[in-house]
Parts: structure tokens; sequence; C-alpha cells
């Protein structure tokens, strides 16, 4: 059978994993061609390096996002940062509360422009107080272990109770407090830190709780990973804890730009790394 022929791939008709090894390789080299671009400018204008962070990097994050090419980047995403400042959380505009995910705010990569920073709402009491399944469950957790609410009586064991039965909801809850004495034994862990026979049979990687960082520097909670973790670390005061930082605001990165004085990507690194209180 004669091999079909185009500009990037050799392949014959039907043979799918062969498809698969020239698109990767397609991809390999789109990514590195641009590398060689970006860093030859980088090399022979040196005197317009500002420039030229702001233009092709910030471009290149943006055509390629991060979680296709995080081995290629050195910057910090997971960091610890104080209980205390997560007050706040993302929503999909300034007159909802209903909280956006990361994977949808940040899904044209990890630097975005525009007000999407301004879309915010106290976790106390406007997250806490709301009926969707996450609030639910994030109240729960304060009704059994800080309020001493008889677990049968609270919020999410009742509604799971009626859904899937109660022992369903008794697993859950079960769950709950297996969770809470282990965080207050241990502390808090990364989800990799745990032992094997706690962690989730399906892990997903970097499955912590999410924030963004707007242009003042503030974190931003991303309610989609980790709320009873993060409920549990506050009934227990747990001083600092793990996030991973899905996204940033481009003023900030700009901020960070001019205060470092070198390529963005390096910028953020080492901002990141200076408000990491694991490193005090």
């Amino acid at each position: 059978m004669k091999a079909k022929h185009n500009r990037y791939i050799f392949t014959v008709p039907g043979d799918i994993g062969g498809r698969l090894v020239d698109y990767s390789v397609f991809r390999t080299r789109r990514i590195i061609h641009k590398i060689k671009r970006v860093s030859a400018r980088l090399f022979y204008r040196p005197g317009r390096l500002a420039a030229i962070a702001k233009y092709n990097i910030y471009t290149y994050l943006f055509k390629y996002p991060p979680r296709h090419m995080s081995h290629l980047l050195d910057y910090h995403r997971m960091v610890y940062i104080p209980t205390s400042t997560l007050r706040l959380y993302l929503t999909k505009s300034p007159d909802s509360k209903i909280p956006i995910g990361g994977a949808m705010l940040f899904k044209k990569g990890f630097l975005r422009k525009g007000d999407w920073d301004c879309s915010v709402h106290k976790i106390f009491p406007d997250f806490y107080e709301q009926d969707t399944s996450q609030s639910i469950r994030f109240r729960t957790i304060f009704q059994i272990f800080d309020c001493g609410l008889p677990y049968h009586e609270s919020d999410y064991y009742m509604v799971q109770a009626k859904k899937k039965g109660k022992k369903n909801a008794e697993q859950w809850v079960e769950r709950s407090r297996n969770l809470y004495h282990s965080m207050k034994k241990y502390g808090f862990k990364l989800q990799r830190e745990l032992p094997r026979k706690m962690q989730k049979k399906a892990l997903r990687k970097n499955d912590e709780i999410r924030v963004a960082i707007d242009r003042n520097g503030n974190f931003l909670r991303l309610m989609q990973h980790g709320n009873r973790r993060l409920a549990v670390a506050m009934i227990l005061n747990i001083p600092y804890i793990p996030v991973f930082i899905q996204g940033v605001q481009y003023e900030w990165a700009m901020n960070c730009l001019k205060k470092h004085g070198m390529d963005i990507l390096s910028a953020i690194n080492k901002e990141l790394g200076s408000i990491n209180c694991q490193n005090k």
C-alpha cells in the first residue's frame, strides 16, 4: 500500500498508532522551534528584554498552555500560604455567587488579562450559605466538627441519605472523620505524601486546594478541589496549607517583571518563591 504523504507526517491509511506518533513529533518540533525563536531574539537583542518578555513569552504561554508544556517551564505551582489569607473565592460574574472552576477560567494559559479577578465574594457567608453540593459539604464539616451537631442532623447527611441511602451518607461521614483525625495528628499533607492506602484509586495529579492570584497579589480560592480539607484546616487552625496556583493576573505578572528585572517566567518563579511560607 502506498504511503500517504503531506508536509508533516508519513502514515499509511488506517495506521492509528503511526498517526499518533507523527502528531506527537510534529507538536514537539513546533515547541522546540518556538523556543529557539524566543531564545534567539533574547540573545541577539538584550536591550529589548522587557519588550520581548511581554510579547513573545506571554504569547507563547497563551498559544501553548502549561498543561501541554509544564516540563519545559520552571515556575512554582505549589506553595504554602497562611490559611487566614483564603477569605475570598472567584465567581462567574460580580453579581453571581456561583463559584467558577480554574479549568474554565485558565483554559488558555497560566496568565490571563481582564477583570476576572474582580468577580469575587466572601467564603463566609456567601459560599457557606449556598445550597450547592460543594457548599453543603463544606458547611457540613463545620456543623459536625466545629458546632458539635450530631452527624445524622447535618445538611449533607440528610441530602445524601435521601438520594443514595443512609449507608452511603454514613460512609462519607466516616471518611470525613478519618480526615479530621489524620490532619489533627499529622497536619496538612499533600496528596502524594499520604500513605498509599489513604490515596484515591484514581488520584489526579496536583489534586490540591487551588487558587489564583489577582492583580494585587491576593490569593483567590477556586472552589473545585479540597473544600473538605480546607474546612478541616480552618477548624483545626492549621497556620499554613499547600495550594496549587492555577493562574495569575497579567498585571501582577508584569509587576513581578518590573520588580525583579528578568524574563517573565523567572520573575514569576522568584516572586512565588519569596511568598512561599515553606521557605521561611
